[in-house]
């Protein structure tokens, strides 16, 4: 499982993954990869390098995150809000499920 990696960082970490996969005589299409991203739907949320967060910004940004997560072959996308309202919380929620999902 990997978590708050921009998906364009991801390419270079599955590599790592692939090696010490190969290296055991495993297959890394035998895993079920797994991200964690914290939603944050309407608000682009700033990382440390100044980028936008994965999971956050505009439901076209984050219909894009989870698209290039499906295409490096993410099995499972572990959703979480980060904040402590829980009306909000439902509201993101429910906009995840309802407009981003059928999308992706």
């Amino acid at each position: 499982m990997s978590t708050r990696l921009r998906p364009e960082r991801l390419p270079a970490r599955l590599r790592t993954l692939q090696k010490l996969c190969e290296a055991q005589g495993r297959r890394l299409a035998d895993l079920s990869l797994s991200h964690k991203l914290f939603l944050n739907i309407g608000e682009a949320r700033m990382g440390a390098d100044g980028s936008r967060d994965a999971g956050t910004g505009s439901q076209a940004d984050i219909v894009d995150d989870l698209r290039r997560l499906v295409e490096l072959g993410y099995s499972r996308i572990i959703m979480r809000y980060r904040g402590s309202d829980a009306e909000e919380q439902c509201t993101q929620l429910r906009r995840f499920i309802e407009q981003i999902i059928p999308q992706v």
